[in-house]
C-alpha cells in the first residue's frame, strides 16, 4: 500500500498548480476527499452541498453517500464549474478514469488510489475515529478500514498506560 506524507501530498498540489486549475483541482480532490478515481470521474456541481460542505458521491455499486469537505474546496469546485461554464448536471472531470489515473502519475509518480489511502491515514491519525474514517471512504466492513490502523502512532496514549491504576 503505497502512502504519502504531507510534504509528498504538498509538492504534487504545488506541481498541479503549475499545470493548469484543472489538474490542480482534480489533485485537489483526490488528496483531500479521499473519494475513488471511479467516483471522482462522475462529480458534477449539483452534488456539492455549498450550506453544509458536503458532497454526494457515487460509490461503487451504486451506493450514495455524502462525505464532509473543506469549505476551501467546495469553493474551488464551485469556482471551477462557474469558469469553465460548466452546467449543474454535467460532469466537473469529463474524463475517462484512464486519464485520471494518467493525471496522478504525470504530477505525483503515483497510482490514484494513494492518494486514498493516504487521506485515510493522515484522516485517522487526526481524528482518531475509525467509524468516522469508514464513513468518509464509504467502507460497509470496519474490517475494510481497519487495515490503516497499522500506521497509526500512538506515543500519546502509551505514555498514559502508567496513569491506568494510580
Amino acid at each position: 500500500m503505497r502512502y504519502m506524507e504531507t510534504s509528498e501530498i504538498n509538492q504534487a498540489l504545488q506541481t498541479a498548480a503549475k499545470k493548469s486549475p484543472r489538474n490542480y483541482l482534480i489533485i485537489s480532490t483526490f488528496a483531500k476527499t479521499g473519494m475513488r478515481v471511479s467516483e471522482i470521474s462522475k462529480i458534477k456541481p449539483q452534488d456539492l452541498l455549498s450550506e453544509s460542505d458536503q458532497l454526494i458521491v457515487k460509490g461503487k455499486g451504486g451506493k450514495i453517500r455524502n462525505i464532509d469537505i473543506a469549505p476551501e474546496l467546495g469553493m474551488q469546485i464551485t469556482s471551477y464549474a462557474k469558469i469553465k461554464n460548466i452546467r449543474k448536471n454535467q460532469r466537473l472531470f469529463p474524463l475517462t478514469i484512464r486519464r485520471l489515473q494518467q493525471i496522478c502519475n504525470e504530477i505525483a509518480n503515483v497510482n490514484a488510489h494513494a492518494f486514498r489511502h493516504s487521506y485515510a491515514i493522515h484522516l485517522l491519525k487526526k481524528t482518531k475515529n475509525i467509524r468516522y474514517v469508514q464513513k468518509q471512504l464509504g467502507h460497509s466492513s470496519l474490517a475494510t478500514t481497519q487495515i490503516y490502523l497499522q500506521f497509526m502512532e500512538f506515543e500519546e496514549e502509551k505514555n498514559k498506560l502508567g496513569e491506568l491504576y494510580s
